[in-house]
């Protein structure tokens, strides 16, 4: 069988021209400007067969990734597991140990989603191993030595490694689930559903949002840095979402153009990007993406589509920079052609986009390259996963990659706030300084051993009062804002 696999790889002339030619377009459409350059090196999957990077996504300063591997065994058959970096300025080092599920459970990783600051993230656990096959969401917060859950599990429709996605907000105090294996009769409609840390336990925030039958409501989903705002499919549709204090009610509808594929929000949820595999008619799985900005009463198009080329299925994974600058988006390598995958990251230029730097192209056919991207807030980091052939291994390697073009500077270069916290030691209060008033803000205590002691958002505040009640000992305070800034602070209670 492998054999003739590889026959039939080297025999298919056609489509080795075809992606020459994919090639020699690519490079007439690119902007002059400077190479993206790897990052360390690459981030392999422990063993064949992982599809470790079938998820990836990025903190705000670009050197935390987080990578999904659903089918590594390593703790029991296809449990899968997460496991986190940290770049040191050099290479790519683990940051605690892979955070892996039950037993019994299975498809870890298929979906993550890091807080802005690296330190909070939400995974998808595709089925808990019971005749239900009930999916679970499980959040974990870093203490500074390992990582530990918070808050309690969050249930959903499972069964298959595809039916869920998970989207958290830069904050990390909302979190939004899209179960779009949810049915009420067999339909498979699907449903999205928000959650906030009150304490140490998640709280549905809002009302569910349901599809129609066989509408898959919940595989787009994307959520704003505050968790304010989310868009996600609805029937052929994009319906964005926004918080009025009560409920998430509409925030105006994108009449998609094609066969929906992804869709992303940027940091303040006033932009979206549309892809989708065929448009007006199209059948050569070309791809296409629009981009759309909410304009105080609608969703106006920003520009002219951007296209992909036939059979590359142009718009697999979309990643926004936080300002809608920058966007990146993929092109998978698929068994219609032999193209490898590949990434093109695209500037507004006026009212049109502009790819700039070399087009990233993947190591080999069929690895799936760029089945998952994630962008760095400012628009200049990308991770790209590249979790191999999803249907079978076929013996490629799944690796992760990361590159830098510095020539992107999406979000003009801000230093961090200096936030202080005093006194410290304390017996019971404190004050934390922000140095300039901010729109939202989040306080989080930890213990030790990384459990959630309180969990508090702030709005309008320049600084913060506040108290902690536990017993003697050591604590950690997590800081972060809606602009995406973020410190901790260890301290000690006499």
């Amino acid at each position: 069988m492998k054999q003739k696999f590889i026959f039939s790889f080297f025999s298919r002339k056609n489509k080795v021209s075809k992606f020459l030619v994919i090639l020699l377009c690519l490079g007439n459409t690119m902007v002059q400007g400077q190479d993206w350059e790897q990052m360390g090196t690459d981030i392999n999957g422990v063993n064949n067969g992982d599809h470790s990077g079938v998820s990836v996504s990025m903190s705000n300063d670009g050197q935390t990734i987080a990578i999904g591997s659903f089918s590594n065994q390593d703790n029991s058959t296809t449990t899968g597991h997460v496991r986190i970096f940290s770049h040191t300025g050099i290479d790519w080092v683990i940051k605690g140990d892979p955070i892996t599920g039950l037993d019994t459970e299975r498809g870890v990783g298929s979906s993550v989603s890091l807080s802005g600051d690296g330190n909070r993230i939400a995974i998808c656990i595709t089925s808990d191993g019971t005749p239900a096959r009930n999916g679970k969401i499980r959040i974990f917060d870093w203490n500074g030595t390992s990582w530990g859950q918070v808050g309690n599990d969050l249930l959903w429709h499972g069964g298959s490694v595809w039916m869920g996605s998970v989207a958290l907000s830069n904050n990390g105090q909302v979190v939004a689930v899209g179960d779009y294996s949810y049915s009420t009769s067999e339909d498979f409609s699907g449903q999205v559903r928000l959650y906030t840390l009150n304490g140490n336990t998640w709280q549905q925030r809002g009302s569910s949002i349901t599809g129609t039958a066989g509408g898959l409501t919940g595989s787009a989903l994307s959520i704003s840095n505050d968790g304010d705002v989310f868009a996600t499919n609805l029937q052929d549709e994009i319906q964005v979402y926004r918080w009025n204090e009560t409920d998430y009610v509409p925030k105006g509808t994108i009449l998609n153009p094609f066969s929906l594929k992804h869709v992303t929000l940027n940091g303040n949820g006033n932009w979206a990007a549309v892809s989708g595999e065929n448009a007006n008619g199209e059948t050569e799985n070309k791809g296409a993406i629009q981009v759309y900005k909410w304009d105080g009463s609608s969703w106006k198009p920003e520009g002219i589509p951007i296209q992909g080329e036939p059979e590359s299925r142009f718009g697999h994974a979309l990643s926004f920079s936080d300002d809608a600058q920058v966007l990146a988006i993929s092109s998978i390598s698929n068994m219609e052609t032999t193209s490898p995958g590949h990434v093109r990251v695209f500037v507004q230029n006026g009212s049109n986009w502009e790819q700039t730097g070399n087009t990233i192209i993947g190591p080999q056919f069929l690895d799936y390259y760029g089945n998952s991207i994630s962008l760095n807030a400012r628009g200049n980091i990308i991770g790209i996963g590249a979790p191999g052939y999803l249907v079978s291994n076929y013996g490629f390697k799944d690796r992760t990659q990361v590159f830098r073009n510095d020539e992107v500077m999406s979000v003009p270069e801000v230093n961090q706030p200096e936030f202080a916290l005093y006194p410290n030691p304390t017996t019971s209060n404190f004050t934390i300084e922000l140095g300039k008033e901010y729109s939202n803000v989040s306080i989080q205590i930890l213990d030790m051993l990384g459990t959630v002691i309180s969990s508090t958002n702030y709005k309008f505040v320049k600084s913060i009062e506040a108290q902690i009640n536990g017993p003697t000992g050591t604590y950690f305070v997590n800081v972060g804002t809606s602009e995406g800034f973020s410190k901790s602070f260890k301290f000690i209670k006499n």
